[in-house]
């Protein structure tokens, strides 16, 4: 298996050239999108291994990109972590209801952020990422026919 690619969304260039910083110096392979429409994009034509994502951004703010991968079947195992300024237990709670598989506050640690990814990734492998699980408890149970 070749490096892990992975999808930086922010609408600063300045935040997404210091993620991919870290990320090549780590030697992940980096794509970059600017905004949530870009990132969904992406998602579909590159195939990334994990994605942070920004969640102030114009267009598609990063919930609403969340959503709209986690209704593709395709992007079930595709790990999200948010990185984002937003600090407050409602958005951190709002991101993992919506899909994200956990949060990262910026200015972001750069150790504490490579061992985040490398977490994910092997939990992705497992299919073990908290959305999974989250979206699994989620499933409506299906009724038992003998019960007809």
């Amino acid at each position: 298996m070749g490096k892990a690619k992975i999808l930086v969304v922010d609408d600063n260039e300045k935040n997404v050239e210091l993620l991919e910083a870290i990320l090549q110096a780590a030697d992940f392979e980096v794509l970059k999108a600017y905004n949530g429409k870009q990132a969904i994009e992406m998602a579909e034509t590159e195939r990334p291994d994990l994605l942070l994502l920004d969640i102030m951004m114009p267009e598609l703010d990063g919930f609403q990109v969340c959503e709209i991968l986690r209704k593709d079947p395709r992007n079930a195992g595709l790990p999200v972590i948010m990185v984002t300024a937003k600090d407050k237990e409602s958005d951190i709670v709002g991101s993992l209801e919506r899909g994200a598989d956990d949060y990262v506050v910026k200015p972001v640690d750069k150790k504490a952020l490579l061992v985040k990814i490398g977490d994910m990734l092997a939990k992705a492998n497992k299919n073990n990422l908290p959305s999974q699980l989250y979206s699994r408890k989620l499933e409506p149970q299906q009724p038992d026919k003998h019960d007809e």
